[in-house]
């Protein structure tokens, strides 16, 4: 069970509206200004209000920047998230722009000696909860990954819940032993009948301590308990999974992350030589507090076979306030798929599978039942669905002095529906199942149905609804996750076809996303984000090749042209002068800051000229030598993804000292290696129609 973060006491910077000014140090004309803000202000006209403010950010937005302005703004900005002015309209980019104008006046305050420290982590997290997720996926067949892992499986999610829940059917089983008390072994009578060889067994060895418990294992305190725990799992036939010192992110006897660490590396190592049959697991909560970063806990990357995390979805919080429910997700913030996002990039950065470890929302709660049933019901249809990487879910079947967390009653009924309706759950007995996927990487041979599902949560609201049309005619229209829409394969004709999803949240926010959908004649259906009308005449470029797309894209957006006026060459490698060229053109054809040039292989004749500076510029690309870039040398598949994911400010960057490492993980978390019809290896050269087909991928969307 997951532990609640301590209300947090913010300093009284939060109920300011304004800060005082210095009247003569103010330039001319500030005051009418000013007035008519004060007026609006005190009228609590919104639309007066944005106008006001709009007219003094103006008038001070070419003036030079000192501690009296800052405070005036500070004032407009502050009001403007307070209000949430623009959120309750549903202009979530006013709002987002708003939030980081404020954190930059906080961030010149600061400077000039004062602390709003708090403020501008206020506005992390507002705009970590502002930015509308959304995505539109399909069901796979053939897409599959284990992360590393024995078991987990190749395509779907196990799912189960604790012992004492009812687990009969699902595929995973979870039991809890702390390391102070009983050992595993005690609990035999009931870890023996669900380890058939049929479900995957969950061991939560938890530290009743916490703190205190970490700092005593690396001084031999639990050796002996250590010992029996893993020998007894050492003898489990089923597939066992140890979960070692849960939520040491949120304990209220904290362990420092050094701590914490060791005592994991210790029980891991000890578990690697006594009982290799077992996968070891780190698990966080889902959210670790106002200040919290989870990932300084993670241990020594060898002993880590599964990220997991505690995924609990609570209306209540022991803290009513917005600026704490936006920090601890909870309220209508406490969304049972979007708040396992942190974690899971934590997983992804590493190459990890993921798994809830335990999970579920108390139906006795504020909300009542009927909440509880709503969150079972998107958990399960639609956290598989947005994160594939998640790999296993255990719900907490349990009720507890905290809450019933028991899945009965609507709650049960709500669970069992989005179970049987989602095929990418592995039901007891089983090994594999279908596999969510991002729509524009699908490319599959199709006979029947083929399932999409929508998905999404917005500042005001946690589900989304969906409108799906083809060929400009609605195909079905649906009011929540997982937002279903069935396209009969069989039914579609060959050739292109135009899919448009709109999604929308009810207060004002909407947005389209256009896909390409293409069917060739032997089935393999392809879809592929945006739709061109105009069509291609190159003669090697079929139509139903899966780069045939991202051609046209490249084309459209002077990219690059083909190598005449009637072939592309898709199959002929590029060289790296090339790659950089079509980068920097995909980027909008920046100037580079400096005319400097290091290189004696690069002329400002050359076509490749600028794109080089820029990329050296920027980071993104470096020569071969000291004044050398090798413009004509072939560019190798590590190179572009490589190159893209430096482009993208290197997400998830471990620091690997294998230069392609971070960014290949990168490229397989975000699906750009997946259906470009050969193996991927990051020495070979990389062909024309993979180098658009990965810049179409990440650019153009």
């Amino acid at each position: 069970m997951n532990n609640r973060p301590a209300a947090l006491i913010l300093t009284a910077i939060f109920l300011l509206a304004a800060l005082p000014v210095s009247v003569m140090a103010l330039p001319d004309g500030w005051w009418p200004l000013w007035s008519a803000y004060t007026e609006a202000l005190d009228s609590g006209n919104e639309d007066a209000l944005i106008s006001a403010g709009d007219n003094v950010i103006k008038f001070y937005s070419d003036k030079p920047m000192d501690g009296d302005i800052a405070g005036q703004l500070y004032s407009v900005y502050h009001t403007r998230l307070d209000r949430l002015i623009f959120e309750n309209r549903g202009n979530y980019d006013a709002a987002a722009d708003n939030c980081k104008k404020l954190t930059e006046i906080c961030e010149y305050l600061n400077s000039l000696g004062n602390n709003y420290d708090d403020m501008i982590t206020r506005c992390r997290h507002h705009l970590a909860v502002l930015t509308p997720q959304t995505g539109i996926y399909v069901v796979s067949h053939t897409q599959y990954n284990s992360y590393g892992s024995k078991y987990a499986p190749p395509s779907g999610t196990y799912y189960g819940t604790n012992a004492e829940g009812s687990c009969g059917s699902a595929g995973i089983c979870s039991f809890y032993v702390e390391l102070e008390g009983n050992t595993a072994a005690e609990f035999d009578y009931l870890i023996a009948p669900k380890a058939d060889g049929r479900r995957v067994i969950l061991i939560n060895l938890n530290f009743y301590n916490e703190g205190d418990t970490a700092r005593a294992v690396t001084n031999g305190v639990y050796d002996a308990k250590l010992l029996s725990n893993l020998g007894y799992l050492a003898g489990i036939q089923s597939p066992v999974l140890l979960r070692i010192g849960g939520e040491m992110d949120i304990w209220t006897n904290p362990a420092a992350p050094e701590e914490y660490k060791a005592a994991y590396n210790y029980i891991a190592n000890l578990a690697r030589s006594m009982a290799p049959n077992v996968e070891l697991v780190w698990s966080p909560n889902y959210n670790s507090g106002w200040n919290g970063d989870v990932s300084r806990f993670y241990p020594d990357d060898s002993l880590v076979d599964w990220v997991g995390l505690s995924l609990y979805y609570d209306y209540d919080s022991q803290n009513p306030e917005l600026h704490w429910l936006e920090a601890a997700r909870r309220g209508r913030f406490a969304d049972p798929v979007y708040n396992a996002e942190n974690v899971v990039n934590v997983a992804r950065a590493h190459n990890k599978p993921v798994i809830v470890t335990e999970g579920g929302a108390a139906k006795n709660g504020t909300q009542g039942e009927t909440y509880a049933a709503r969150q079972a019901a998107k958990a399960f249809s639609t956290l598989t669905m947005v994160f594939p990487e998640v790999k296993a879910i255990v719900c907490f079947d349990k009720a507890v002095p905290e809450g019933d967390y028991t899945l009965s009653g609507q709650v049960r009924t709500a669970a069992d529906a989005a179970i049987s309706a989602n095929p990418a759950l592995i039901k007891y007995g089983n090994s594999a199942a279908g596999t969510w996927v991002p729509l524009d990487t699908f490319s599959e041979t199709v006979s029947g149905d083929l399932l999409l599902g929508a998905a999404g949560c917005t500042y005001n609201r946690m589900d989304i609804s969906a409108e799906y049309k083809l060929d400009g005619s609605q195909i079905a229209s649906t009011l929540g996750s997982p937002n279903h829409c069935r396209i009969n394969a069989d039914e579609l004709s060959a050739g292109r076809h135009k899919l448009e999803v709109v999604l929308g949240d009810g207060f004002g926010y909407s947005k389209t996303y256009t896909y390409t959908l293409n069917k060739d004649s032997s089935g393999t259906i392809a879809f592929s984000e945006g739709y061109l009308d105009t069509a291609v005449t190159f003669t090697d470029i079929d139509s139903s090749a899966y780069y045939y797309n991202a051609v046209l894209w490249s084309v459209d957006n002077g990219v690059t042209a083909g190598t005449s006026a009637s072939t592309f060459s898709p199959d002929s490698a590029c060289t790296r002068g090339q790659v950089v060229t079509f980068l920097w053109r995909a980027m909008g054809r920046p100037e580079p800051v400096s005319a400097y040039n290091p290189f004696t292989d690069v002329s400002d004749t050359d076509y490749f000229y600028k794109p080089v500076l820029w990329a050296v510029e920027q980071g993104i690309a470096s020569g071969t030598g000291a004044d050398t870039f090798s413009p004509d040398d072939s560019c190798t598949n590590g190179h572009i993804i490589t190159f893209l994911w430096r482009t993208m400010g290197k997400p998830g960057n471990t620091g690997s000292q294998l230069w392609y490492e971070d960014a290949v993980n990168w490229a397989l978390g975000q699906g750009l290696l997946t259906g470009i019809g050969k193996e991927f290896i990051t020495r070979d050269n990389c062909p024309r129609a993979d180098v658009v087909t990965f810049l179409y991928r990440v650019l153009a969307k």
